[in-house]
């Protein structure tokens, strides 16, 4: 899991999420700057989405390219090809924008790495 949060966020992130998630599951672009490429049914190093992210700085992730990443550290840990950019982007403090359906922009950023280890080892 990557935490991303930014300044009064929080009602924000709370009203738009699900649009977001849904947006980004469906592969539509609107309402996401740059479009992109939707991380949804491909997982994994596999992924062209996250073989993408890793091609690029990350500050110029697309949202697709953020989840999919995200998605990628939750099933590996330290062991995604993604995680150390993730990381040094959180070390740095790289900012995300997006801009919202009321047409305001968000600005975000990493603020956290989590990866659970599970009990049975799978994780």
């Amino acid at each position: 899991m990557i935490v991303f949060a930014g300044p009064s966020v929080a009602g924000a992130i709370r009203n738009q999420f699900n649009l977001v998630g849904n947006t980004v599951n469906s592969g539509a672009t609107g309402g996401v700057e740059d479009g992109g490429t939707s991380g949804g049914g491909s997982t994994g190093a596999d992924s062209a989405t996250v073989q993408a992210a890793i091609a690029k700085d990350a500050k110029d992730w697309t949202l697709g390219e953020q989840k999919a990443v995200a998605e990628d550290i939750a099933t590996k840990g330290k062991a995604s090809p993604a995680y150390a950019k993730a990381k040094a982007a959180m070390d740095a403090g790289t900012k995300f924008t997006m801009k919202l359906t009321d047409g305001k922009t968000l600005e975000y950023r990493i603020i956290g790495i989590n990866h659970d280890d599970l009990a049975d080892g799978s994780g």
